[in-house]
């Protein structure tokens, strides 16, 4: 059996260890067997950061398991085991606030729509749309990308139907207004994050890391996202690999929480093996009210 078949492709050793040699007889089981035990203890030490070396080896483990079968595996085997499970540790939203976040997609989507201004989700949305069908349970805002030749006309045309709808908007960044929701005390309320995509050497730049390659994103697709359809690129899986790593759609992570006001963490990079129910969207889907002539109304009578 090999522990950890991937380390020597990032810099930690290789070290296996034959199981099938092992029996009750042989005085070398229990040494093969403590060994493993100290072996799996280590790693999930490591990976939940808790290793003094943990600068060093975490960003190699964590990209070992989001990017390899035996990654994956491996935190099965932890959560099995019940030796570290991460799954534990996400705060799933409260269903108002989910609720609140489909509201604003679709109220967001329809306003685009009506004035012809192309968009598509991005992170955690396109995410949630290519593989839970809807809001991540733990993911709490929303992220879409508009082309930057459009931004004036965002910010000219839409930005004032938004706020007639009851919302507010800082700089680019849509959010629910005090009116709309209540905020638990400590809470953030939904938002939705505007990024203007620029065509630079093949890829659409929103001054991040990772980019879409402009090849794989028209033409522009639909994808379900709880009640209703959201646009997302053709071809989204070269993107979503290098923000989440190849097993995005079997594994999942939480960074950095939104919804609290204090910045604080319910969870870390540390990812985790999706089951039935963190499979699926947040819940509830709806009901969602389709708000398409309110919109063109209030466009008009601008």
């Amino acid at each position: 059996m090999s522990i950890h078949p991937d380390c020597g492709s990032i810099g930690l050793p290789t070290i296996k260890i034959d199981l099938q040699s092992g029996t009750r007889r042989n005085k070398n089981y229990m040494k093969v067997k403590i060994m493993k035990k100290v072996l799996i203890i280590i790693f999930g030490l490591a990976i939940a950061g808790k290793l003094s070396y943990e600068p060093i080896v975490r960003p190699q483990i964590l990209s070992w398991l989001n990017n390899t079968q035996s990654g994956q595996t491996f935190l099965s085997f932890l959560e099995e085991h019940k030796i570290f499970n991460q799954k534990e540790r996400i705060k799933i939203l409260r269903s108002e606030y989910a609720l609140a976040l489909y509201q604003m997609m679709y109220d967001v989507h329809n306003a685009l729509s009506v004035h012809d201004i192309k968009y598509w989700a991005d992170g955690g949305t396109l995410l949630g749309a290519v593989r839970n069908g809807g809001v991540i349970p733990w993911d709490d805002d929303l992220d879409i990308q508009i082309h930057n030749a459009d931004s004036s006309r965002f910010f000219d045309q839409v930005v004032p139907v938004l706020k007639k709808m009851g919302y507010e908007v800082a700089g680019a960044k849509i959010i629910t207004s005090s009116e709309k929701f209540k905020c638990l005390p400590n809470e953030n309320p939904p938002s939705c994050d505007v990024f203007f995509a620029t065509e630079k050497e093949g890829r659409l730049d929103i001054n991040w890391p990772q980019a879409i390659q402009t090849k794989d994103l028209e033409p522009l697709r639909f994808y379900k996202f709880g009640s209703f359809k959201v646009y997302g690129p053709q071809n989204p899986a070269p993107y979503l690999e290098d923000l989440y790593g190849k097993n995005f759609m079997h594994q999942a992570w939480r960074g950095f929480d939104h919804l609290a006001k204090d910045g604080s963490t319910t969870s870390s990079c540390v990812p985790f093996v999706l089951d039935k129910t963190t499979a699926t969207p947040a819940m509830p889907i709806g009901p969602v009210v389709d708000n398409t002539e309110l919109i063109k109304n209030l466009s008009s009578s601008r």
